[in-house]
């Protein structure tokens, strides 16, 4: 007696058959019908005839998903349409682990659920990524919290509280001073190797302030303090750009004069909308950018051999007198 399949249960049986196409196929590896059917009854203990299988592996190609022959009309067929490319689940995998302010139990976490989207043939491939041990791994593990409540906080225009932490010469993250930060969340950014919360302080709420999402701790969302005033339509790249390295501080025009082996290293950290004046046919160039005092102060020491602060004359000054005390230890004794 042929079995009576309902529309509820070829519902789950089109589930049933992308799973096992998804899990078990790709452009190398094809699964032929009865390897299909083998699947479907060793995981979900279904057994169904070819006819049915057809019939329903066209259902899924007429809804939009992408499943291929393989070359050979013998040789199967094989999921194409992911929801993640490979390339994008490689690229995301590594970010994940080279990201050190995500700790490390989440980060497998992330990845079992990135590796997931792909056929078991990927998984193999790339299995060793989900062992590889980056010793710079944040220890706080509340991160993924500290989004969530930030995110609803932004979404809710309320505030937050929280503790900041550093770390101490034990290498252990503490906040040593306890003092309470309340703040209105505006953004949050990933810039300089880190997550960051742009937000504007209780206290002094026309001026832009950031965090480390990683070093937050003890964050609560305090939903009855809200502020619709906070303008939150800012660009938050155009303000990490003037912020090198992320150092706080007013905002001041400088004008630089760098080698052109640093070109690229200009443009990643002030973007390409600086202005840029090659200068007398030479491997120079000056340009002028808006950057926080010590953020520039750090770029210019960073690369002193390759960049001179042309302007404003008291920073330019304050280079000199860095650059003159700590000569002394490197004098020979």
């Amino acid at each position: 007696m042929k079995a009576v399949i309902t529309m509820e249960k070829s519902r789950v049986l089109l589930f049933y058959i992308y799973s096992v196409l998804k899990q078990y196929s790709d452009e190398t590896h094809p699964l032929n019908s009865t390897q299909i059917l083998r699947h479907l009854e060793m995981q979900y203990q279904i057994q169904i005839n070819r006819g049915t299988l057809y019939h329903h592996i066209q259902a899924l190609q007429d809804y939009g998903i992408d499943i291929k022959n393989a070359k050979c009309i013998n040789d199967g067929k094989y999921l194409v349409d992911r929801q993640l490319e490979k390339s994008v689940v490689f690229l995301l995998i590594n970010s994940i682990h080279s990201a050190h302010f995500i700790p490390a139990s989440q980060s497998k976490q992330l990845i079992e659920k990135l590796m997931e989207t792909q056929s078991i043939y990927f998984q193999k491939e790339y299995r060793y990524l989900q062992v590889i041990h980056n010793r710079k791994k944040s220890p706080n593990k509340a991160f993924f919290l500290n989004i969530e409540v930030i995110l609803d906080a932004i979404d809710k225009k309320c505030a937050v509280t929280f503790y900041y932490m550093h770390y101490t010469v034990d290498k252990k993250m503490k906040c040593e001073d306890q003092k309470l930060h309340i703040v209105y969340p505006i953004h949050i950014v990933t810039e300089n190797g880190n997550t960051y919360l742009i937000g504007s302080h209780k206290r002094h709420k026309d001026s832009i302030i950031h965090y480390r999402v990683d070093k937050i701790t003890r964050i609560q969302l305090l939903e009855h303090d809200v502020d619709t005033t906070i303008k939150r339509d800012f660009d938050p790249y155009t303000y990490t750009s003037t912020k090198p390295f992320m150092f706080g501080g007013a905002i001041q025009k400088v004008i630089l004069r760098c080698h052109l082996s640093i070109l690229d290293d200009v443009i990643d950290l002030f973007g390409n909308e600086i202005m840029i004046i090659p200068y007398r046919n030479q491997p120079y160039f000056d340009v002028s950018v808006s950057a926080s005092r010590q953020g520039i102060i750090y770029f210019a020491l960073q690369y002193l051999k390759y960049c001179e602060l042309l302007e404003p004359t008291d920073i330019r000054e304050e280079i000199k007198e860095i650059l003159a005390s700590n000569m002394k230890k490197y004098q020979v004794s």
